[in-house]
């Protein structure tokens, strides 16, 4: 089957499952930025979708100088992964910070078996580094985020808060065919993407919210 066929069929059938799972889970995602990261959130969306596009096209990194051929290897080697942003979000109109966060939030819920969740999970980001990301303003020399986390009811009272310092922790699989449970991101990810820090802060502020369970996280392909 040609390649785009098959990820035009591919795309349409987790378009319905992302839709099947959005539906599965009772409670709502808010997601606050701090002033400077909203007022960065347009140049940071572009570059994200961008490196996004890219990334599925070849299943490279968008900074690599690698040869045609070698990209086309990629393309074989990793095409059965099922990675976390083509999986979430398969619409790349769709592909935002924002919308990253709601469904990376609403799949650990899922997976850790609280689909039936009630109420609002609500996720404050303060400060978010990318310790090579392209965007300058988010460099440093570590990955990491600084927030809270909040679970409301459904009136909007606070029923538990925590400060979260989440720095990237990640483990690696050179499984080609990596199907999960982890949220899976390419090699480069860590260090030039906001996706494995995010997933990282998700999991970690999760696990401070209700204790004694375990949430899945980032796991690096590659």
């Amino acid at each position: 089957m040609p390649k785009t066929l098959k990820f035009l069929l591919t795309g349409l059938a987790l378009s319905f499952m992302l839709g099947a799972f959005n539906a599965a889970s009772a409670a709502d995602i808010e997601v606050v930025f701090s002033d400077r990261l909203a007022r960065n959130m347009g140049s940071l969306n572009d570059i994200e979708q961008n490196r996004e596009k890219y990334f599925r096209e070849t299943y490279d990194d968008v900074a690599s100088n690698r040869g045609r051929s070698d990209r086309f290897f990629d393309i074989s080697r990793y095409q059965n992964v099922d990675w976390a942003g083509e999986t979430l979000i398969p619409n790349l109109d769709d592909y935002t910070v924002e919308r990253l966060i709601k469904v990376l939030a609403t799949e650990t819920l899922n997976r850790a078996g609280m689909a039936d969740l009630e109420g609002t999970i609500r996720l404050t980001i303060k400060t978010m580094k990318v310790s090579n990301h392209s965007l300058n303003f988010l460099r440093s020399t570590d990955s990491y985020i600084i927030g809270t986390i909040e679970h409301l009811g459904s009136n909007g009272q606070v029923l538990s808060s925590k400060k979260v310092s989440a720095n990237l922790v990640i483990d690696v699989s050179v499984d080609t065919s990596y199907k999960g449970p982890d949220f899976a991101f390419y090699s480069s990810d860590a260090e030039g993407r906001v996706g494995p820090t995010l997933s990282r802060f998700i999991q970690k502020g999760l696990e401070g919210l209700f204790k004694g369970r375990k949430f899945n996280g980032p796991i690096i392909i590659g």
